[in-house]
């Protein structure tokens, strides 16, 4: 299904939208995300180990999830672009 001559604004919008909505998820090096998320990231990796990091791409949002393994536990966290925890 692609966008024609035939479809309104409207319907492309909502096509767009969902499109974009499935969104993408990467497996990235850690020397490929913005230097603030790296600084998060090492930072709450202290003491364990990084599993992985992906960069989510959501629509117009981009974030990165990283899982970070500590005394044998695993966790994920989300970071955004600036750095902050939980995407924002």
């Amino acid at each position: 299904m692609y966008p024609d001559d035939t479809m309104t604004l409207s319907n492309r919008l909502c096509l767009l939208l969902i499109l974009g909505a499935a969104g993408t998820e990467d497996v990235v090096a850690l020397a490929d995300v913005p230097a603030a998320v790296q600084k998060t990231i090492n930072g709450q990796a202290m003491g364990g180990r990084l599993v992985s990091v992906e960069k989510v791409v959501e629509a117009v949002k981009t974030s990165y999830e990283a899982v970070i393994e500590k005394q044998g536990k695993q966790k994920e966290i989300t970071v955004g672009v600036g750095g902050k925890i939980g995407g924002g």
